[in-house]
């Protein structure tokens, strides 16, 4: 064996030892993390990371890869982390709102047996998920009806998170009051903005106040609360059996195909799927918006929609936001987002899922 041959053995060695070392060290920070588990704790614990980099460095003699090391130990912790994440988040899924709201119902369909985690908004299920304190989160996409939801493409281009998987739930919107209230005694009625929306042709001359609220289920919450029988939301009749109310009208939604499309956020891309989303800017120059499209033409994928949507802070400008039907792991997909690379400022993969 030549002296490179010697001394790429000597590495090989030294790589075996350390995978060893760090399968173990994985498996005690399992045990740390049920630990962490049991008696509430953050993951990260800053004043015991700083002591172990300064005993770590100490060990280190060769003064030129003392910079190298502290990258490296940089590295473990912060892999270290994620993995306590990881396993703590384990089984728990967020949504936005209460208990009871669509996105309660779509995060129950989604994953029948794990822990529901509310947060009071949008971002906040992004960043849950980003953050590795959930396993997943569900949201709302957009509905049949009414639309987009107001800010989830924004939130998907500022977050570090992909779409896994998308679903519809049909949804269905009732008046609901208190026990004891019929329908000729509501003056005021509370849902969120989509829902009183999806109900616009029930409501309108009823002469009514509308009043919105963050979600379905916190209205029904106040109707509950109140306990006055000239108010009351719309929401879903599992919000009236939580809250013990009555529902006044059944399916009020001005559509009978009454669909929300839910999509599920996980901090890891998925490698697979016949659909898959991407969102792109494209070059300031005539004609490269059409040349985008084209290229996607040419590659044999069916564009399903394309949305523009205004770039926060930057007047007059826009991000557009596809989904392509396509399978996401095949070599021509790669090869168009090369060819888009061409004509577009930047792209952005938001994953690949089955429908």
């Amino acid at each position: 064996m030549d002296e490179l041959g010697e001394l790429r053995s000597e590495i090989d060695a030294v790589d075996d030892a350390m995978t060893a070392l760090f399968e173990k060290r994985m498996q005690i920070l399992e045990k740390v993390a049920d630990y962490k588990k049991e008696h509430p704790m953050n993951v990260q614990d800053g004043t015991r990371e700083q002591s172990l980099i300064e005993r770590n460095l100490a060990h280190i003699s060769d003064e030129k890869i003392r910079l190298e090391y502290r990258k490296f130990i940089d590295n473990v912790l912060k892999i270290s982390r994620s993995y306590q994440h990881k396993l703590l988040s384990k089984g728990k899924v967020a949504y936005q709102g209460a208990v009871g709201a669509f996105a309660y119902i779509s995060a129950r369909n989604a994953y029948p047996d794990s822990e529901y985690v509310a947060f009071p908004t949008f971002e906040d299920v992004f960043r849950a998920v980003e953050n590795g304190e959930v396993e997943a989160g569900v949201v709302p996409f957009e509905n049949a009806y009414a639309g987009e939801v107001a800010d989830v493409s924004d939130l998907l281009r500022a977050h570090n998170v992909f779409i896994n998987k998308m679903f519809d739930l049909e949804v269905h919107q009732n008046l609901i009051g208190i026990n004891g209230a019929e329908l000729a005694d509501i003056t005021e009625v509370h849902s969120h903005p989509q829902a009183l929306n999806q109900a616009s042709v029930f409501l309108k001359g009823r002469d009514l106040k509308l009043v919105a609220e963050t979600n379905t289920a916190l209205a029904a919450k106040y109707v509950a609360d109140e306990q006055e029988k000239h108010i009351a939301c719309i929401a879903s009749k599992e919000v009236a059996e939580i809250f013990d109310l009555k529902v006044l009208a059944e399916n009020i939604e001005s559509t009978v195909n009454n669909t929300t499309r839910f999509i599920v956020l996980t901090r890891e891309q998925s490698a697979g799927g016949d659909y898959f989303q991407l969102q792109w800017t494209v070059k300031n120059e005539p004609g490269t918006l059409a040349q985008a499209v084209q290229t996607v033409a040419n590659a044999g994928f069916n564009m399903q929609s394309i949305r523009s949507h205004p770039i926060k802070n930057r007047p007059w400008e826009y991000y557009f936001h596809i989904e392509l039907q396509g399978k996401f792991d095949d070599p021509a997909t790669q090869k168009m987002l090369s060819d888009l690379g061409k004509v577009c400022e930047d792209i952005k993969v938001l994953g690949a899922y089955y429908k």
